[in-house]
C-alpha cells in the first residue's frame, strides 16, 4: 500500500487524475488481498474500481476539454476485452467468461 501511495505521489500527477488513480490503486490493493484469500474477484468491487476510474477521468476530460487520453483508454479497454473474449471462445477451459467480464 505504501509503495502504491509513494508511486502516485512521485508520479507528478495532480488533481483529478491523481484522485482517479489513487482510487484505482486503493481498490486494486483490496482486490489483490481478496484474490489471494479466495481466488476470486468480487464483481461489485471490480465494477466499483473501473466505474470510479472511468467517472473521474471523464470528469477530468470534461474539465480540461482534452478527450484524446480518455477516448484512447476506453478504446484500449474495449480492444483488450475483445482479445480476452476471443481467447475465451477459442480455449474456454483456460479463460473463463468471468475473466472477460
Amino acid at each position: 500500500m505504501a509503495l502504491s501511495a509513494a508511486g502516485l505521489v512521485f508520479s507528478g500527477m495532480r488533481g483529478l487524475p491523481l484522485i482517479a488513480y489513487g482510487w484505482w490503486a486503493a481498490v486494486g490493493i483490496v482486490l489483490a488481498f481478496v484474490d489471494l484469500a479466495v481466488q476470486r474477484l468480487p464483481a461489485r468491487l471490480s465494477y466499483a474500481a473501473a466505474g470510479g476510474l472511468i467517472a473521474v477521468l471523464l470528469a477530468n476530460a470534461l474539465r480540461t476539454h482534452d478527450w484524446q487520453p480518455w477516448v484512447r483508454s476506453i478504446l484500449g479497454a474495449l480492444i483488450t476485452a475483445a482479445v480476452v473474449a476471443v481467447c475465451a471462445l477459442v480455449v474456454p477451459a483456460l479463460v473463463p467468461w468471468g475473466d472477460v467480464r
